[in-house]
Parts: C-alpha cells; structure tokens; sequence
C-alpha cells in the first residue's frame, strides 16, 4: 500500500483544523466563512474546492488500494513529497503569521487589520501560494491526470478568490492596501502589484 498520498491529505486537513481551533479560542468563532457565500457564484466556487477536496480523497485511497500508480520515477515521487509537505507547513506558518486576520473566505463587516510581516512582506497571499504547491506536489505524488486537471482548476478558483478579496480590501482599508498591493506582489515578489490610482490594474 501507498500511504504517502493519504498522509499529506490528513496533514492538511489537520493543519487547517488546527489553525480553526486556534483561531476559536482567540476570537471565540470559527474563521472559516467559504461556505457562507454572499452570492451564488461564491457558494459555486465553495463547492468547487469542496469537489476538489473529494477527487483528492477518490485518487490517494485508489492509490492506497493498489488501483492507481504512484509517479514512475524516485525523483518524481520524492519531489511530489517535498513540495507536498513542504507547501503545507508553510501554508500553515502563513496562516499563523495573520494572527486574528486570518480568515478563510470573507467575513462581511469584518476590519481585523492589515498584515504586512513574515511573509507578508513579499506576497500577498502566501497561504494561497503555499496551498497550490502542496497541491502541485499531491498532483505529481499520485501522478494522475484528473488531479492534474483539478490543479488548474484550483489555481483558476484561487485567483477569482484573489481577486475578490482585493476588491473587499479595497473597500475595507482603502489607501492603506492600495498603497500595501503596490509595493508587493500578488503571489511572489514584484508580480501582480496593483497600479498606482486603479482599484483592479495591476503592474
């Protein structure tokens, strides 16, 4: 049996857990609003990563019952790990690092502050840049082209999440985030600023 894919799978959800409960015993309620969408498009796309999560799960337990390959080569299946378990602890360090601003989602009305230290610094949105490589390294762990697929579609999710949370921060902290958005990059350093005096340009 292959268990590595099962085990990263575990991890991650446990992370996330983790960093809920955390975030519970701070706050006295739970961050994750993902599934409280405003509109029905947001409520789609919560059911997407949710569907994604499932094809996850389908894939590593046919991989655990023999009914699927792990990657052909050593150097695959190592680098699958390590970009696997590598991406989700430093998912879950991002996380941490936005203290009582971390939310999964948005949270209507809320204004917890603007985060601008550890890696926040040079990315935006580190936990969704740490999230697509775990992911990348689950995709080339099991080597399976419907997860394969299922990465694109999460990067293409991601980045309308993205894009929504820019606007709702827009809104929120107005010239203090554009002013954040046009000196660091949307996932990794000097990419994806927001243009000086445009709401939704980038540089």
């Amino acid at each position: 049996m292959h268990l590595a894919p099962i085990a990263l799978l575990v991890l991650f959800h446990l992370l996330v857990a983790l960093r809920n409960e955390i975030h519970k015993r701070r706050t006295g309620k739970s961050g994750n609003f993902l599934h409280r969408g405003r509109t029905r498009f947001e409520r789609l796309r919560a059911l997407g990563f949710r569907l994604l999560l499932g094809l996850a799960w389908v894939q590593t337990l046919r991989v655990a019952l023999g009914w699927l390959e792990l990657a052909p080569t050593p150097l695959l299946r190592a680098l699958g790990c390590a970009l696997g378990l590598g991406g989700a602890l430093l998912m879950f360090r991002a996380q941490l690092e936005l203290g009582d601003s971390w939310r999964i989602g948005i949270e209507p009305g809320a204004r917890p502050g603007l985060v601008e230290r550890g890696m926040y610094r040079w990315s935006r949105n580190p936990i969704f840049l740490w999230l697509l490589v775990s992911w990348i390294g689950l995709a080339l762990l099991v080597f399976d082209a419907l997860l394969g697929a299922g990465v694109v579609l999460m990067v293409l999710g991601v980045r309308a999440q993205v894009l929504e949370e820019e606007h709702w921060l827009l809104e929120t902290y107005g010239e203090g985030y554009r002013d954040y958005a046009g000196r660091v990059g949307r996932f990794v350093p000097g990419i994806g600023r927001l243009a000086r005096g445009s709401g939704s340009g980038a540089s």
